[in-house]
């Protein structure tokens, strides 16, 4: 099998060797696969400086095993920094994609939105933004798409005014205001609509968002967002 300039994205490298690294990629047609690149961590690898976080480039492959081997890394784009802050929340979704995707399963649509993701982290004060919606999206696309317009029935729609407990098996439940995890019917509409502008809105989207996700990773701490959380602001 062999696979010639296929757009991918760099999630993680592994040592392999005392020369060699193993390559996690996301790509666009073929899912998450790992690739190993001889010789990468020496000095004169023809790879040195192109194995990129962040990204977008075009990977080359071939092999019939589990870990193909990479044969060529290149890239059309001009490379956008992203620092600060923004660079904990991109190392976040590069751990959602490897924690919740499954390995050679394609979903083109999750990396276009992984893309979009990253240009928006490339400008200041995004973040919130930014990290919501790709999870929203990254939900919807391995099928565990929130019900954000009717209650748990599937009949009843929502209320803005009122608040919910949102169980992850059924959908919205009707709460009271003082109910732990409870949200109101307006945040519910706010993350189908991806739009987020007040702070009660914006804390009740971010807990229910990552309750989700944990739910799905059986309830595991994410190692970046438990240091992010620790050194900045929650994510």
């Amino acid at each position: 099998m062999r696979i010639h300039q296929e757009d991918s994205f760099v999630l993680r490298t592994t040592p392999f060797s005392e020369s060699s690294l193993i390559v996690d990629v996301f790509t666009r047609n073929y899912g998450r696969i790992n690739l190993l690149a001889k010789g990468a961590r020496r000095t004169k690898s023809r790879f040195r400086g192109t194995i990129r976080s962040f990204q977008l480039l075009q990977a080359s492959w071939s092999g019939k095993g589990r870990v193909p081997t990479l044969t060529g890394l290149t890239s059309n784009a001009q490379y956008v920094e992203i620092g600060g802050e923004r660079l904990y929340c991109s190392f976040y979704m590069n751990e959602l994609i490897m924690r919740l995707l499954q390995d050679r399963d394609p979903h083109p649509d999750l990396f276009d939105a992984y893309y979009i993701a990253l240009e928006r982290l490339a400008e200041p004060s995004n973040e919130f933004h930014s990290l919501r919606i790709f999870e929203k999206n990254l939900l919807q696309e391995i099928g565990y798409a929130l019900v954000l317009d009717t209650e748990a029935d599937r009949k009843t729609p929502l209320s803005r005014n009122k608040f919910y407990v949102y169980d992850f098996n059924a959908g919205p439940l009707p709460a009271k205001k003082e109910d732990t995890n409870a949200v109101t019917g307006e945040t519910l509409f706010a993350i189908a609509q991806e739009k987020f502008l007040s702070n009660r809105v914006k804390s009740e989207s971010r807990n229910l968002l990552g309750r989700a996700v944990e739910n799905y990773i059986d309830g595991k701490a994410l190692h970046c967002r438990d240091v992010y959380s620790q050194t900045v602001r929650d994510i």
